[in-house]
Formats: structure tokens, C-alpha cells, sequence
């Protein structure tokens, strides 16, 4: 007895009738122009036709696979379908999407195993391809269905109310109308009267459509659509739905009808680095403006591959994002020409910035710039605007590049002139390895020595962290210095659903919720620089032999990693302070990233440091030497020095008990420094008081602008 199956096979390659053993497989093919000739080949074994429904053919239930060209629709609508696919990628991303659906999803085989048009598949090794992946008694075919209705199920979840995909469309509303609403008070900004009438209509309107639009749900044949409706431009579901809707009412400004006198007198331009560590800083430092003074406009510029990343991100009303050309090497390729890049950074960005400033409006108050990007206080002088200049790393760190003349010329570094900086080893100095760091160190001593041409110097630190060393720069520049730390997303941390935005299932914190209080190790090495290979296999065995729960975020080796693991959660993503801030986390196997030590410390999480490169070194030495909140896992710099499994497991042993009286001094240090933070970052801290200085700064420079 034969099988009869249905396969749907997309247009792109030539068809070959096919008669496999006792097992002929039906097919239906959309094949375009050639669909008459083609079905005259194929006889009675299938049915060939110019066009068809696709989505609604594959969901078909006589269809048991997809022979496809791997476009990504397709590849959609054959998941959303449950349909197992056999791929034949022509170019572009159907051949990674091939290799998604093979490798990664196990949903699929490949038909065609080399890429490019000489490389001719075969009618034999169609034929037994087919018989296989057709084959619905075979073990490796009802697998790839079991995966397919897997998939299926994911699909039906993440588009269900209440699932990732429609909550995210909704929110992804929510930002356009918020926006939306505030780019339109913008432009009522100079005309009051207007704008009262404006939000008075509105709200009437609004108010109205909400009654007849629950009428029309009650009794839609009898009442006819608002006439309102055909004269605004929104229609009567929309508008029910916004002015209904708590989330997206509550971001609207507060506004007064009979006195509107909320206006954004003042527009700053935040420009930082391009860099994860460098842009989430600065965007943490512009919410805690936007936060602090409504009348502030901030626009965050950066390239149009970070506006990607980034654009989706919740951001404050009076926070939008605006992109200059990718005029620099491409961020998953910088890391392999690092001295490339950074010369990029310094020598193409200015001239598109400078372009973007001139367009803005209203017109800009003053510029927030990453230290790095030093032609910032160039193009600022230029066109007459106030430069601050936020530096994203540790005080010490910026103390020892900027006295690093007298390191060169000495030998050493003075002590007197590195007040606040305990002792020093050369191994702790921010060197970068080999000539070609050299090239890199010289742009960026060049940005430190220039920083003083701005109007004021930001540290993303708190006073009582290194306030010494802040002390004794104030002595020497002539410029306000203002610490405003730590700038990480502490203010929205309470306002964040435990399932982020961007990552709706968050199965890592149901994992920590699982776990006993402080017995997990919580390990990640920053979104740039990897480990290396070795390294990474002797980390991976030596948390294995230590015995401790650990949460490992690994990026593109998690699948990898947590086949082999047994002992922890092995992640691609995670939101980081959350899970720093989680009852069970007792400790952080960290690069020494200054975002990622600033969380720890506002988390009270004891670190055990593995630095990379760069600042890292020294935040390893901080860490460690002068906060003493943390132990060394790394001794030796460089990939050369590869620590072996037997010490790792021995020191994260060490590091995790909690009985014994090294790691409960760690974690009461930790504790220390939290509540310290917490002074700082409070009402009328520390941090607070020099953040609404910097503001009143802004603002007054804005009036005398003006004046």
C-alpha cells in the first residue's frame, strides 16, 4: 500500500517528476510560466499551478512539507503552519535561514547542500532526500514534525492576547502615539491659544467616541460611524482605544486647558560613543534629566545601526532618537579592526553631526558628548553651544590617563599628583596589547587632555565610591565636575514587568526564583570583547567541578553550553540589574565592565574579576585592592594566560561559600557600598544634588543664550 502525501514546493529551481520506490509523493507546485509544461511532466503525481494561496495551502491538512527557498515569509508561514521544510536556499539570507530551520530550530533537512548554480542537486539525491523526509514512519520525520508543532504552539502563544508578539505590537502603538502626541505639542510650542483649543477638541472628541463606541459594540447595526470621526484623522476604534487605555493616557503630558504653560525651553543633543558600554550610560544619564526637568528636550543621536538597536526601547516623553549615517565600521565587525574603528569614530563622524545640529529644532541649547568624541567641543565652539562632557568609565581611570605624561616622563606616577589612587602596579595600567593599541591610546589620551575645553566634566560615578580622586581633579581643572552615578537603569527598575519588553519570556528569573537565597553565581563577559575558545571550555569546567549553581549568559554559544552543563542555566540574554538585584544571585564572575561593576555595587553582589582589556584592568584593581568587595579569577592579563579548570573551580568554591569568613567579609563590604549607592543616588544625595546642579546649569546657559 502506498503513501500518498502532499508536499508544497515553492517556485526557483526545476522540478523533476519523482517516483520513489513504492512511496510516491504528491506534490503541488507553484511554478509561474511554467506551469502548463510542468504538470504535462508530472502526470498524475501532483498538480502544478501559476499561483495559490500560500499561507492558506500550507495550512492545509493534506500538506506534510515545504520544499522552499528559505525566503523569510515563507519560512513564517510555514512555522505558524506547523509544516516541516525541506530547504534549497538560492542566496542572501535564505541561506542562513536554511541553516535556522536544519540546525538550530530542527525543523528541516537540506535538499541542496552547496551553495551557488553549478552546484546541481541531483534527481537521485532529491529522490531519497524526499523519501526521507517524507517518510511519516521514520523516526527522523515524525521528529521534524514533533519540532514543527513545537514551533507551531511558540507561534500561537507569542500572537495570542497577551503573548510576546502582541504585546509588543501594542506597546510598539503605544511609543507612536506617545510620540506622536508629544511632537505635537512641540509644534504648538509658540502658539498657546492653539494649543488649548487643540487638546480641548481632542479630549471632547475622545470623550464622545468612547460613549458611541460602546453603543456601536452593544447595537452596531443602529448607529452610524461620527461624522467627528470623518473630519479627525483617527478613527472611532482608535481613539476608544487610546483614551480607554491607562497605559497610554498616563504617558500623555499633564496638561492644564485654561493655563498651558509647559513648554520645552530647553533642547539638549546627547551624543555618545558608539559602544553598548558607552550608550547605555548615556541614555541612563538623559532619562535621570528627562526625569528630573520636564522642561528639557533631549535629542540622543547616534548611527543609523544603533537607531536600529536601540529604537525600540521605552524611552521618557521628551527623549527622541535621531541617527547620523553608518559612517563607521559595522558593530559586529569592529572588534577585528579595533584601531579601524576607533579612527573611524574619530575622523567620520564629525562632519554628519554637525550637518544633524544645524537641522534640529528647536534650535539646541547645548551638546552632552562622550569624552571620547572630542571634535564634540570642536563643532560646539563652532557653532556657539555649551559641551559637557560625560566620561563612562572610573574617575581613577580618567586621573591615570589624564597625569599619563608624567607616567612617560618619570617612569612612574607621582604619588602627590594621583591623590586618591592607592598604589599601582604596571600590570594594573590600562595599556592596550600589541603596537596597533598604540594608535588607540594616543586618539584617547588626546580626548582626556582635551576635555578641559568643555564647559563641565560628568562622571558616571558617586562620591562615596572614589571621592578622593574626584576631590583632587576638582583641585586642578577650572571646569564644574559633577558626579552623577551610577548611571544604570536603576529609576525604571521598579517600573519594569519582570518579563523586559524585548525578551517577553524570561525563563532565567523563573529559574532564580527556584533557587536558594545567594547560591547563585551570575556570570557574563560584557556584549563586546569574547573570551577566548580555551578560556571559554575551562570556565565551563571549572563551574562544573566547583558545584555551584550558576546563570551564564554566553551569547551565540548558550545552545553549546548548556548541553554539556548540569549544574546551571547557560542564556543568550538577560536584563542584567534584574537579575544582580534577585535574592538568590550571590555573586558576579565579571569582565570588570564599568556598567556591569557599577550594577554590582548598586546591587550589593560581591565580584570575582576576570578582566578583558582597557578599563577593565583597573576596575579589576578597584575592585578588588581598594573596595575589597571582590577576588581575583584572572591574575595575569592576556589571552595568553589561560586559567586553568582545577583553579577556577577552587576559587569560585572559595568565592560562593558563604560560611566561611573570606566571603562573608566580601558580601558585608558589598553591603557597605549598597547602602552607600543608595545614599548617594537618594533625595538630596550626593548624586541627586550634583545632577540637579548640572541641570540648573543647562538652564542658565540656555538663558543667557537667549538673552
Amino acid at each position: 500500500m502506498s503513501l500518498w502525501v502532499v508536499s508544497y514546493l515553492c517556485p526557483g529551481h526545476k522540478w523533476m517528476k519523482l517516483q520513489l520506490d513504492e512511496k510516491p509523493v504528491g506534490f503541488l507546485r507553484v511554478a509561474r510560466g511554467d506551469a502548463t509544461r510542468l504538470q504535462e511532466l508530472s502526470g498524475d503525481m501532483g498538480l502544478v499551478v501559476p499561483w495559490c494561496d500560500q499561507l492558506w495551502v500550507v495550512c492545509h491538512s493534506a500538506v506534510g512539507g515545504f520544499l522552499t527557498h528559505c525566503g523569510w515569509n515563507s519560512t513564517m508561514e510555514s512555522v505558524y503552519a506547523g509544516v516541516p521544510m525541506l530547504t534549497f536556499p538560492i542566496f542572501w539570507d535564505q541561506i542562513p535561514n536554511a541553516k535556522l530551520m536544519v540546525e538550530d530550530w530542527k525543523v528541516g533537512l537540506r535538499l541542496k547542500q552547496e551553495n551557488g548554480q553549478k552546484n546541481l542537486v541531483q534527481g537521485q539525491e532529491i529522490a531519497q532526500t524526499l523519501k526521507r523526509f517524507m517518510d511519516l514512519d521514520r523516526n527522523e520525520s515524525r521528529e521534524l514534525r514533533r519540532r514543527a508543532r513545537e514551533m507551531k504552539e511558540s507561534c500561537d502563544r507569542a500572537i495570542e492576547k497577551g503573548g510576546s508578539s502582541e504585546t509588543n505590537l501594542r506597546t510598539f502603538f503605544q511609543e507612536i502615539v506617545r510620540r506622536a502626541l508629544f511632537r505635537l505639542q512641540l509644534s504648538f510650542e509658540q502658539d498657546k491659544k492653539k494649543e488649548k483649543s487643540f487638546w480641548a477638541f481632542l479630549f471632547r472628541h475622545g470623550t464622545q467616541t468612547m460613549c458611541n463606541e460602546k453603543q456601536r459594540r452593544s447595537n452596531p447595526e443602529q448607529l452610524p460611524t461620527l461624522s467627528a470621526t470623518k473630519i479627525f484623522p483617527l478613527s472611532s476604534s482608535f481613539s476608544f482605544f487610546f483614551f480607554s487605555n491607562p497605559q497610554i493616557s498616563s504617558n500623555i503630558p499633564t496638561i492644564d486647558l485654561v493655563d498651558m504653560d509647559t513648554t520645552f525651553a530647553v533642547h539638549v543633543v546627547a551624543l555618545p560613543s558608539p559602544g553598548r558600554g558607552h550608550i547605555n550610560p548615556m541614555m541612563n544619564l538623559c532619562k535621570l534629566l528627562a526625569l528630573s526637568d520636564d522642561s528639557l528636550l533631549i535629542t540622543f543621536v547616534v548611527t543609523e545601526e544603533w537607531l536600529g538597536f536601540i529604537g525600540s526601547a521605552p524611552t521618557p516623553p521628551n527623549i527622541r532618537l535621531r541617527s547620523i549615517p553608518n559612517v563607521i565600521p559595522f558593530e559586529l565587525v569592529r572588534g577585528a579592526d579595533l584601531a579601524g574603528f576607533v579612527e573611524a569614530v574619530y575622523t567620520k563622524m564629525e562632519a554628519p553631526f554637525e550637518r544633524l545640529l544645524e537641522g534640529l529644532e528647536p534650535k539646541v541649547s547645548c551638546i552632552v558628548a562622550d569624552t571620547y568624541l572630542s571634535w564634540a567641543v570642536t563643532v560646539g565652539k563652532r557653532l556657539n553651544l555649551a559641551v559637557a562632557s560625560m566620561w563612562p568609565m572610573a574617575p581613577s581611570m580618567f586621573s591615570i590617563l589624564y597625569h599619563f605624561d608624567l607616567f612617560n616622563s618619570n617612569g612612574h606616577f607621582p604619588i602627590d599628583e594621583l591623590s586618591g589612587i592607592s598604589s599601582i602596579r604596571l600590570a594594573d595600567l590600562p595599556f592596550v596589547s600589541a603596537k596597533k593599541g598604540e594608535a588607540i591610546s594616543d586618539r584617547v589620551l588626546g580626548a582626556i587632555s582635551f576635555s578641559t575645553e568643555s564647559q563641565c566634566l560628568l562622571f558616571t560615578s558617586f562620591h562615596g565610591l572614589e571621592n578622593h580622586v574626584i576631590d583632587n581633579l576638582r583641585t586642578k581643572f577650572r571646569i564644574p565636575i559633577y558626579h552623577v552615578g551610577p548611571t544604570i537603569p536603576y529609576m525604571t527598575l521598579q517600573d519594569m514587568p519582570p518579563n523586559a519588553v524585548e525578551h517577553p519570556k524570561a525563563d532565567h528569573l523563573d529559574w532564580l526564583d527556584l533557587q536558594p537565597k545567594s547560591s547563585v553565581l551570575y556570570v557574563s563577559f560584557g556584549s563586546f570583547l569574547s573570551v577566548s575558545g580555551p578560556q571559554m571550555d575551562e570556565i565551563l569546567n571549572g563551574l562544573q567541578a566547583s558545584g555551584v549553581r550558576f546563570l551564564w549568559v554566553a551569547r551565540g554559544d548558550a545552545t553549546r553550553f548548556q548541553e554539556v552543563s548540569n549544574m546551571g542555566l547557560v542564556v543568550p540574554w538577560c536584563d542584567q540589574l534584574r537579575v544582580l538585584c534577585h535574592s538568590s544571585v550571590g555573586g558576579f564572575l565579571t569582565h570588570c565592565g564599568w556598567n556591569s561593576t557599577m550594577e554590582s555595587v548598586y546591587a550589593g553582589v560581591p565580584m570575582l574579576t576576570f578582566p578583558l582589556l582597557w578599563d577593565q584592568i583597573t576596575n579589576a584593581k578597584l575592585i578588588v585592592e581598594d573596595w575589597k568587595v571582590g577576588l581575583r579569577l584572572k591574575q595575569e592579563f592576556g589571552e595568553k594566560n589561560v586559567v586553568q579548570r582545577q583553579e577556577i573551580a577552587q576559587t569560585v568554591k572559595r568565592f560562593m561559600d558563604l560560611d566561611g569568613d573570606e566571603s562573608r567579609e566580601l558580601r558585608r563590604r558589598a553591603r557597605e557600598m549598597k547602602e552607600i549607592c543608595e545614599r548617594a543616588i537618594k533625595k538630596g544625595g550626593s548624586s541627586e544634588t550634583n545632577l540637579s546642579a548640572f541641570v540648573k546649569e543647562i538652564v542658565q546657559g540656555h538663558k543667557n543664550q537667549s538673552s
